[in-house]
């Protein structure tokens, strides 16, 4: 779900950019399709975010700095 969540956020740039373009260009139903777009990648984002941090318990945003966590990496990384 993180995939998901990163490739919308990574998407509202390039639809953020279409809506200026087009509204620049005064083509006003590309530019309603463009921003319409881009409020439903930014809910996307936001929803799958929201949902992780719940019911999961994990923020996609920051990192788990615990005993726990760090326990868990050495026991998978440490060199033999």
């Amino acid at each position: 779900m993180s995939w998901v969540a990163y490739t919308l956020v990574v998407l509202i740039i390039p639809a953020l950019g279409l809506m200026v373009t087009f509204s620049a260009q005064h083509q006003t139903g590309a530019a309603v399709a463009s921003a319409v777009a881009l409020l439903a990648i930014i809910a996307g984002a936001a929803t799958v975010y929201t949902k992780m941090s719940r019911q999961l318990h994990h923020t996609p945003l920051l990192p788990e700095d615990t005993a726990a966590e760090k326990d868990r990496y050495l026991a998978k990384y440490r060199p033999s």
